[in-house]
């Protein structure tokens, strides 16, 4: 339900500001209903653009010495009034009324978060036409417990780029806020206490559908999947409408392995949103994540049918990297190869980059080396572009056991990286191409490097128990979405370990393909992933399976 401001009507401007206080308080009680779920919304046009199927209007007059409100409450759908309500209450008394209206509404309105009249009046002209975050500060400083105002006041500085005063208000509050808390977590980066905080949100606002999704992405983030399937679940339960919940709970029940329960949701996606690439293109890395690779392929090609644009093409890549995953290499060059044009016709200037990537995983080593030296040399005048070509030169390199030309192109990566990522990847690049060592050298080299340099270390230079623990680290702290490459790796040390069982679930899915270029690190598992796939099922008794998983990676070793 929208809640709009109530016209006032008494001929008496100098209440104005209570228009908009009648409605914010009206919208604040109710959200807590376990049916309906309340926003405030300026316009009509702004209530059909949050979605509301139910619009509250009306106005409020002088009766006498007091104020009397009349508000409709409109079905959006039919345009049909379904109910007349009215409230009475001394002058300026715009808590009363809105609290009265609401009670009428829901039988357990909840309290609003100020009694101070002033802090209402300055927080209700915060939300007018002429709105300036000093009238929320002086809102604050009426009554520092009126928690709504803190909330949209941190919102404002965090929307404007200041997270620090944004973090100081929300950590200033005097009373239990749960949306400070989630603001609170997400500046600080704190996941776990960020999927806490959500949850509390949505159990504080049982009827918000968006409130129960940002659950689900904060128990997502945190691997907590059964939980996030739930959450998702209830999203779309409250407004099945929503298409983008129906796409998280679909990657949702595929994190959880439930493989039909992904491709109902997404049916569910795909009628919501019949011409968009984006449902094809989620069907297609769900098929992708467990190994149908032939259905993916038809599915990103039919995404790409849709519109070729999307993802700038992206859906192209994804398709030859099906290919080249089910063994089909003619298939895939031909589709990387229209990728390769069409990036080309938009002026990409890190193409290079990645046919250079696509070159290394087909088996063409020395011409991916060639031409990814080409391309750092070649963009010199962007220096994270041609930094993101000398790292992943590095990385090639020192698979190839020359550490020294490892080492050169990762002090170049150094010299022009410019982003705080492609800085630390030229750092860790700088790590690894060091001279072999004991696991307990690389460990004291490591003090002043992440867990993830160390990892690789470990992992490159044949210490691969040493490494499991700091890659387990990894996996705990990885993205569902993201954690692919990681797995692998960690596949990758447990086998040469000799604990296979438990490669196993690590390797019973894949890496979600790529948007249009491959983590510089991938190389280290392609197409290694064939053969620890081939050792884990000749484990098993699969003789057949394990067969034709060598002959994947005899393909393209």
């Amino acid at each position: 339900m929208a809640v709009l401001p109530m016209e006032n009507l008494t001929s008496e401007p100098s209440l104005d500001w209570m228009e908009r206080a009648v409605a914010a308080v009206v919208a604040s009680v109710v959200s807590g209903s376990e049916s309906l779920h309340a926003i405030r919304a300026d316009t009509r046009r702004d209530a059909a653009n949050v979605r509301a199927t139910q619009i509250l209007h009306g106005y409020f007059v002088r009766a006498g010495g007091a104020l009397r409100v009349t508000a409709h409450l409109e079905d959006l759908r039919t345009g049909r009034t379904t109910r007349v309500l009215t409230a009475s209450a001394p002058a300026s008394g715009a808590l009363a009324l809105g609290q009265s209206l609401a009670s009428q509404i829901t039988s357990k309105p909840g309290s609003f978060s100020t009694t101070n009249q002033d802090a209402l009046r300055l927080y209700a002209e915060s939300l007018g036409p002429a709105a300036t975050t000093e009238m929320l500060e002086k809102a604050l400083t009426a009554d520092p417990n009126f928690s709504d105002a803190r909330w949209l006041l941190a919102q404002s500085r965090l929307a404007r780029g200041d997270a620090a005063t944004a973090l100081q208000l929300a950590l200033e509050k005097r009373s239990a806020d749960a949306r400070l808390e989630a603001l609170t977590a997400r500046i600080q980066g704190d996941r776990t206490a960020l999927a806490a905080a959500q949850q509390k949100v949505a159990h504080l606002y049982p009827a918000d559908s968006e409130a129960a999704g940002r659950a689900g992405d904060a128990l997502i983030a945190v691997r907590r999947i059964p939980e996030a399937v739930e959450w998702y679940r209830k999203a779309t339960a409250l407004e099945p409408t929503l298409a983008l919940m129906w796409n998280a709970r679909a990657y949702a029940h595929a994190y959880a392995g439930d493989q039909e329960a992904a491709r109902a949701s997404l049916s569910e996606y795909g009628k919501l949103d019949p011409a968009g690439a984006n449902p094809s293109d989620s069907l297609g890395e769900i098929l992708f994540y467990f190994g149908r690779f032939d259905e993916a392929e038809k599915a990103f090609l039919a995404a790409h049918a849709k519109d070729p644009r999307f993802l700038g093409g992206a859906t192209l890549a994804k398709a030859a990297e099906s290919a080249l995953m089910r063994g089909a290499s003619d298939d895939a060059s031909k589709l990387a190869l229209r990728f390769v044009e069409a990036r080309r016709a938009a002026g990409d200037p890190a193409i290079g980059l990645w046919q250079a990537q696509w070159d290394h995983l087909t088996g063409r080593r020395p011409q991916a080396i060639e031409r990814v030296l080409q391309f750092a040399a070649g963009n010199e005048k962007t220096p994270d572009v041609a930094a993101s070509g000398w790292i992943q030169a590095a990385v090639w390199k020192l698979l190839a056991g020359d550490r020294a030309g490892a080492a050169d192109a990762a002090v170049r990566a150094s010299a022009q990286a410019g982003s705080g990522n492609t800085r630390q990847l030229a750092a860790a690049c700088r790590f690894l191409s060091q001279p072999p060592a004991t696991a307990a050298e690389w460990s004291r080299r490591a003090q002043a490097e992440s867990r993830p340099a160390l990892a690789y270390a470990l992992l490159l230079n044949g210490h691969y128990r040493e490494s499991i623990a700091p890659m387990q680290e990894m996996l705990a702290q990885a993205h569902p979405n993201s954690n692919g490459l990681v797995k692998l790796v960690l596949a990758w040390a447990l086998v040469e370990s000799g604990r296979h069982a438990e490669a196993q679930p690590l390797l019973a899915t894949h890496p979600l393909p790529s948007n249009g270029g491959w983590d510089a690190f991938y190389s280290l598992v392609f197409p290694r992933c064939f053969l620890l796939r081939a050792q884990v099922l000749e484990k098993s008794g699969d003789a057949a399976g394990a067969a034709r998983q060598r002959e994947l990676f005899n393909k393209y070793r």
